[in-house]
């Protein structure tokens, strides 16, 4: 009976991880029309000579921060499944 037991919550974290995978996702595209608005008010597409330095750092910024997002939901997802499986 403990077997069935472990199973039950192995499928339940699964559902976990999925319920909050598909909602992360539903939050990239909101960040992506954000960052590509804050891209173009900042100028980031003009050439690296006519930007100061903050604004090029400002611009590496918002350009790291969609992958980091997805790279994030994906650790919070991949730790949701497998805490199951170490405890």
């Amino acid at each position: 009976m403990k077997a069935q037991g472990n199973i039950g919550m192995l499928l339940m974290s699964f559902l976990v991880a999925f319920v909050f995978f598909m909602i992360g996702m539903i939050y990239v595209n909101p960040i992506n029309s954000v960052v590509d608005s804050a891209r173009s008010d900042l100028t980031c597409s003009a050439a690296p000579s006519t930007l100061s330095s903050g604004n090029m750092m400002l611009c590496l910024i918002f350009d790291l921060l969609s992958p980091v997002f997805i790279i994030a939901i994906l650790s919070v997802v991949m730790g949701l499944i497998t805490a199951r499986l170490l405890i």
